[in-house]
């Protein structure tokens, strides 16, 4: 009878987890209108991206910005041409960052299990796609982005892991 409730608790503790930071990604990727006003799109999508996990580079640089604190006060006036979202907690939530964002030509999303089939939603000239393992029907969600975007879109299959 005790080992019974202490599994029935560890679920639900387990299950508690998981709620609680999947409120948190969310908190991350709300979108704030005002920090939008104050610093301009550029820069809001920029510290957005950072804060959860992903990279930037400008229209001026060759260079990738991953720190949060790395970030220039003058920022404002510079505009984002790439973003690399690979291994980060960007969720649909936030996408309404990328509005605005006039430089954008490449957007990359690899191993990003946030990202779900119908997240995608938005207009670039080069889509990359890897490792998307909460996309459960890659062939229709492909169809879909193909019909939806104007833009060339590469998805690669995840490569199978090797076992020792």
């Amino acid at each position: 009878m005790s080992l019974l409730f202490q599994s029935k608790y560890h679920c639900i503790q387990r299950q508690s987890r998981r709620y609680f930071w999947q409120w948190m990604i969310n908190v991350f990727n709300k979108p704030d209108p005002q920090r939008l006003q104050e610093v301009g799109a550029d820069r809001a999508a920029a510290e957005w991206l950072i804060k959860n996990g992903a990279a930037v580079k400008w229209t001026d640089s060759h260079h990738w910005v991953k720190d949060y604190d790395l970030l220039e006060d003058d920022v404002t006036k510079r505009s984002i041409k790439e973003i690399d979202a690979t291994n980060s907690s960007i969720t649909h939530i936030g996408f309404p960052h990328l509005n605005g964002l006039h430089s954008l030509d490449t957007f990359i999303i690899k191993n990003n299990g946030y990202i779900e089939d119908n997240a995608i939603e938005i207009n670039l000239k080069h889509l990359k796609l890897f490792d998307l393992p909460s996309v459960k029907d890659r062939e229709k969600c492909l169809k879909d982005l193909k019909s939806g975007l104007k833009c060339e879109i590469d998805w690669k299959e995840a490569k199978p892991k090797k076992l020792l």
